[in-house]
Parts: structure tokens; C-alpha cells; sequence
């Protein structure tokens, strides 16, 4: 899966009503690839732009795509990740526990 991919699935799973208020720009750089997001919630929609990033992010989480994978595939957390030394968040946190506490657990099928 893509990391625009991903994102768009983050995006599908965020619960509208829980979203209404929120609002946040987030920049999302993985060195190891070169690719940089901005994800931004807004009128509760996440919407995700490659190749852009904001001036004034309330967040810029740094992670390698390889390491970002281990996330994806539920076999590591973003937390977990920090301690380790391979992720870093930049900023306020706030927009980060906001969009976990709004996001919907679905299968596709």
C-alpha cells in the first residue's frame, strides 16, 4: 500500500460526527523515500496533498517509509516507534491523539 493509500484509508475511517470542531495540519515526511504530506482535518474531513508541506504545521511526524510499514500493518505503533528512536513528532501532539480518538475500526469487506 501506497503512502497516499494509507492515508486515504485514515481518511475513510474518520468518524464525521466525533469530527466536527477538530481541525489540524499535520506534515508527514519520510526521509528514507523523499515523499513529504500535508494531511490537514478540516470541517471533519482528512484530506492528504503530496509533495506539500505547511509552514506552520501543529505537527510534522518524521518516520522512514520501511519503518511507517511496520505501523500499517499493525505490527508497531507510532509510540513504540518514537522510544525507539525512529519516528519523531515536531510540534504539538494534540492533532495526532485527536485523530486517533476519531477514527472508526471497519474491515473493508
Amino acid at each position: 500500500m501506497t503512502t497516499a493509500q494509507w492515508l486515504d484509508f485514515i481518511g475513510i475511517s474518520v468518524d464525521p460526527k466525533r469530527a466536527e470542531g477538530v481541525s489540524f495540519v499535520i506534515n508527514l515526511v519520510t526521509p528514507d523515500n523523499g515523499e513529504k504530506y500535508l494531511v490537514e482535518m478540516s470541517d471533519a474531513t482528512l484530506t492528504n496533498i503530496k509533495d506539500v508541506q505547511s509552514g506552520k504545521p501543529d505537527l510534522t511526524i518524521t518516520i522512514n517509509r520501511a519503518d511507517l510499514n511496520q505501523v500499517m500493518m499493525g505490527a508497531s505503533s507510532f509510540d513504540d516507534l518514537i522510544k525507539a528512536g525512529k519516528a519523531k513528532f515536531d510540534g504539538d501532539r494534540k492533532p495526532f491523539d485527536q485523530l486517533r480518538s476519531i477514527l472508526v475500526a471497519f474491515t473493508p469487506d
